[in-house]
């Protein structure tokens, strides 16, 4: 069973638990924190909440395991696997595509909302704000408006 750590405690304990169980786990685990380890030692002004240090250090690892694995380099399936799941599980949840797409529809149609992406992007951010994928939003509102 993959734990997912919310705090560099859990993160370690994880380390120290896993170990006796499966190293490969272990070494997964391992990565993430050298990750966030690499992004906050010697940084004027580091992120201080933890959560947010564990998702970017596993997203990061991620994003090195693909780049190995596209380069035929060695990579680890488990702390490929361990990563996405903590990716997922710790990333704030966005509106869906057809989500995105019903608010963009709700915002011109109901809130009166100019027909320019400018306008409902702003009023989209303003509504929806941490909600939104800005990618999806902006495909989402050329589609609509063209």
């Amino acid at each position: 069973m993959i734990t997912i750590p919310k705090t560099l405690q859990q993160l370690k304990k994880e380390i120290l638990l896993s170990k006796k169980e499966d190293v490969q786990v272990s070494k997964a685990y391992a990565s993430i924190l050298k990750q966030v380890e690499s992004a906050t030692i010697g940084v004027k002004n580091p992120e201080t909440d933890e959560t947010k240090l564990i998702l970017a250090g596993a997203k990061k690892e991620l994003k090195e395991q693909e780049q190995s694995k596209a380069a035929g380099a060695p990579i680890s399936e488990k702390t490929i696997e361990i990563c996405s799941k903590v990716v997922n599980d710790l990333s704030p949840k966005t509106l869906s595509v057809q989500e995105t797409e019903n608010a963009v529809l709700s915002i011109i149609e109901i809130d009166n909302v100019e027909r320019k992406m400018g306008s409902v992007m702003g009023a989209m951010k303003a509504k929806y704000g941490s909600d939104l994928d800005m990618k999806i939003l902006s495909d989402a509102v050329k589609k609509i408006l063209a």
